[in-house]
């Protein structure tokens, strides 16, 4: 038999064509599989591992010296105390964070000729860098702020008790203390030994009133 003449050979229509005249191709799979974020997860956490001590450890020493560094402050401070017949003070500026030694005195090298409160052209102030926080300060058992009101001294006058505390990263805490009379400062959180600190001691009392000098 003869097969119908309106008969289509189905086997010789070409594909159908996007209107551009292009076959359409197979869309890429989007995303990660579950074992690819697991890799890419196991990566970031050894790196963090790597690296956030290292960061973490250097805060820990900048704030350390920093430390050290208000301690010599400090000492500078005992040592004007002792030596200088001028009035000195301590103050912290919010807006640069810096702690400095003041003292009143006239400015010879600004010209002035009214004595006035200026930076101690020979102590150099100590940055506290962002990180590290100056928690208190406290004199005689008072806490004051020292932006607002500079801790003053003046020559024939006892010296205050005086505690700094400087907190930083990982909640590490320094108390530096600066006793009446002593040429340097105790320095309590750094784990090493601190300076003598020298004592005013009642002779009579203690029944050494006839010990030479």
């Amino acid at each position: 038999m003869h097969e119908p003449a309106n008969t289509i050979d189905r086997t010789s229509i070409p594909p159908r064509l996007s209107p551009a005249g292009v076959r359409p191709a197979h869309r890429a799979a989007v995303g990660f599989t579950v074992l690819e974020m697991l890799i890419v997860i196991t990566i970031l956490a050894i790196l963090a591992s790597m690296f956030v001590p290292r960061l973490l450890g250097s805060d820990v020493r900048e704030f350390r010296l920093t430390a050290e560094r208000v301690a010599d402050l400090m000492t500078m401070y005992a040592k004007r105390d002792h030596l200088s017949q001028k009035p000195i003070a301590l103050r912290y500026d919010v807006e640069t964070s810096r702690l400095y030694l003041l003292i009143y005195d006239v400015d010879y090298e600004g010209g002035d000729e009214e004595p006035y409160w200026h930076a101690d052209r020979n102590t150099r102030p100590v940055y506290l860098p962002e990180f590290v926080e100056l928690t208190n300060v406290i004199a005689d058992g008072m806490s004051i702020d020292i932006s607002r009101w500079p801790l003053q001294n003046r020559p024939g006058q006892q010296r205050q008790s005086i505690d700094l505390i400087l907190t930083g990263p990982a909640n590490e805490r320094v108390r530096i203390t600066l006793p009446p009379y002593a040429v340097a400062p105790i320095v309590d959180g750094l784990g090493r030994e601190t300076a003598h600190v020298r004592r005013a001691v009642d002779l009579n009392a203690t029944g050494r009133s006839r010990e030479e000098w």
